[in-house]
């Protein structure tokens, strides 16, 4: 899904986004940045570890240096993805987030 989703937004420009996995994620990635697509499944109705592991790892680094900046999510679920996309709105709000989410 990421993939694909990447080929798209890269589809004119090649250089119009970037794409990083969870575990190779750093927070000077992400202030690079102007807006975000975090992507991942959602297992036993939470958003994956690594994507956890990702937030823990970038959260402080970047309160307060990120405010406004809009973000989505594409969450693969056997449900409705509503537990990670809780986990993920509260997360980048708490970054102070421009909006955006599912």
């Amino acid at each position: 899904m990421a993939e694909a989703i990447h080929a798209g937004a890269n589809s004119e420009d090649p250089d119009a986004a970037r794409s990083i996995a969870a575990a190779d994620a750093q927070p000077q990635d992400l202030l690079a940045a102007q807006a975000y697509l975090f992507v991942c499944p959602e297992n036993l109705g939470t958003m994956t570890g690594m994507m956890k592991e990702m937030f823990d790892r970038c959260y402080y680094p970047l309160l307060g240096r990120v405010e406004g900046r809009p973000y989505a999510t594409a969450i693969a679920a056997g449900s409705d993805g509503r537990g990670a996309q809780t986990q993920i709105d509260r997360i980048v709000t708490g970054w102070g987030g421009g909006g955006g989410g599912g």
